[in-house]
């Protein structure tokens, strides 16, 4: 990733932590550690949750994705990573305030390593740098253990969109995701 994208990502980050801060005064605000995987990848990141009131909150997560396409991209293998951030907004509509319910938008920077395999040899082989936007639909179910901390298992479904790719087009589309959280009140 370069360093004018590093900048942006980092300022981006500051500033929605800054504007939670400044909403979230009075407000409830739990950290934790995220762990998401999906069938060609796993999503390890750390996230924070501020909750506006019993019905809704609004969550960020950074984190590393670990990309392993495999023969499911564009390519008969790929594999690689990068770091990226994520915005969400949840709402817990029912009395209990167990479910939730919520959108959100992950931005990744990754570098994924590729080869095709030829009829004759050489293989082809390369590196591609693609940024990926992927907006999901979510839906939790919190499993409080005392009145500090929580576990949030989770499943979400969106779609994988290259938004600037440097190199050959690489594997995006539909994906479903399974997580789990476990968070902290501060």
């Amino acid at each position: 990733m370069n360093k004018t994208i590093t900048k942006l990502v980092l300022t981006f980050i500051v500033s929605l932590l800054f504007a939670a801060a400044m909403l979230g005064q009075g407000k409830t605000l739990k950290f934790g550690i995220e762990l998401q995987g999906y069938p060609t990848g796993v999503i390890p990141g750390l996230r924070a949750d501020l909750y506006f009131n019993d019905a809704s909150k609004v969550h960020l997560r950074i984190g590393y994705n670990i990309v392993r396409h495999g023969d499911a991209g564009e390519h008969d293998d790929e594999r690689g990573g990068g770091p990226g951030f994520t915005i969400g907004y949840d709402i817990l509509p029912f009395a209990s305030h167990r479910w939730t319910f919520g959108v959100r938008s992950d931005l990744w920077f990754n570098e994924v390593d590729w080869y095709d395999i030829g009829i004759q040899p050489p293989n082809i082989m390369g590196t591609t740098n693609v940024t990926v936007l992927q907006p999901t639909i979510q839906a939790g179910y919190r499993i409080p253990f005392g009145e500090k901390v929580e576990l949030l298992p989770t499943i979400a479904f969106g779609y994988e969109f290259n938004i600037k790719t440097v190199g050959a087009e690489v594997g995006h589309g539909a994906i479903l995701l399974a997580g789990l959280v476990l968070n902290f009140e501060m």
